[in-house]
């Protein structure tokens, strides 16, 4: 049979049909008119080579042994026509039992760390959210190897076909102990940082060099990197327990300040902010789950 040549509405007037027994209540069920019925049943009977409906006892009209048989493979075939164009299931947040998957840096984890929490007990108490250590990001195949939902840090290279979100900013500072020489300085220069050790976080697998070390060469001093470390918090660390000095970014210093009892000061030279942002596959944009993901981490972050 050339399915090119049937027009598929036939099927819900088949449907209606085997439903009612009965041609003019299958058409007020379907608002079509006595005539147009008539018609599309001849059609239905020149397609299956039967009568489908016949007048039986008392004039009542009667399926055919075929048409009894279709009657289940036809409502389970529209069913499935249902499914196939109904689109995107809302998606109930508090009824969800949904896992994703996001990729971030230790930086991101820590600040986030407490509004994911309240995500998870307050707004969506079902879910599971699952966190991969991820300080380098190249695009698609990131998303595809660790099968991540979305990807949360500042990735300027990350490729444009990417979506993205901007999230929040944060500012650098330099961090010291609040015994340190230059806790009690008003304002610190470059001169000043140049003459003390620095702990410094570096995310390349063979680190030689911080973006520190190059700004200080740029003005003429040393390098001045003397323990590079692959986290944020392992820095902040040490210098609680020395007179080494770090420069990082203030959210995730602050709250060691009191803890370690550390200062934090404004950086001495031009830094640009940290822009963090969310990214995301063009593929993903319209999913109603990783709609309200996006939407509620948005939200989240600016109320950090």
């Amino acid at each position: 049979m050339d399915l090119n040549k049937i027009n598929l509405n036939l099927l819900l007037i088949l449907d209606a049909l085997l439903t009612e027994s009965h041609v003019s209540l299958a058409g007020e069920r379907l608002g079509l008119s006595q005539p147009a019925m008539s018609h599309a049943l001849k059609q239905l009977r020149t397609i299956y080579q039967d009568q489908l409906l016949v007048r039986g006892q008392y004039s009542a009209m009667e399926l055919t042994p075929l048409a009894q048989s279709l009657k289940q493979p036809v409502r389970k075939a529209i069913e499935e026509i249902h499914a196939v164009f109904k689109g995107h299931e809302p998606f109930v947040a508090a009824q969800s039992t949904r896992t994703f998957h996001i990729g971030l840096s230790d930086y991101l984890a820590f600040v986030l760390i407490p509004q994911l929490t309240h995500l998870c007990l307050d707004i969506a108490p079902n879910i599971k959210i699952t966190l991969h250590h991820l300080n380098r990001f190249k695009g698609i195949d990131d998303f595809k190897d660790q099968s991540l939902d979305l990807v949360l840090g500042a990735f300027d290279n990350a490729l444009p076909t990417l979506k993205s979100q901007r999230l929040f900013t944060d500012n650098g500072v330099y961090v010291m102990q609040a015994a340190h020489p230059l806790a009690g300085k008003k304002k610190i220069t470059l001169k000043d940082t140049a003459a003390y050790p620095h702990i410094m976080v570096s995310y390349v697998d063979d680190p030689k060099d911080t973006f520190i070390d190059r700004i200080y060469r740029q003005a003429g001093f040393n390098a001045v990197s003397r323990i590079i470390v692959p986290h944020g918090y392992m820095a902040l660390y040490g210098v609680a327990h020395s007179t080494m000095i770090t420069h990082t970014v203030a959210r995730l210093a602050t709250p060691f300040v009191e803890v370690f009892n550390l200062v934090l000061k404004d950086s001495p030279f031009s830094c640009p902010p940290y822009v963090a942002k969310q990214y995301w596959q063009p593929s993903m944009q319209d999913d109603p789950a990783h709609q309200w993901l996006r939407q509620t981490i948005k939200q989240l972050c600016e109320a950090l």
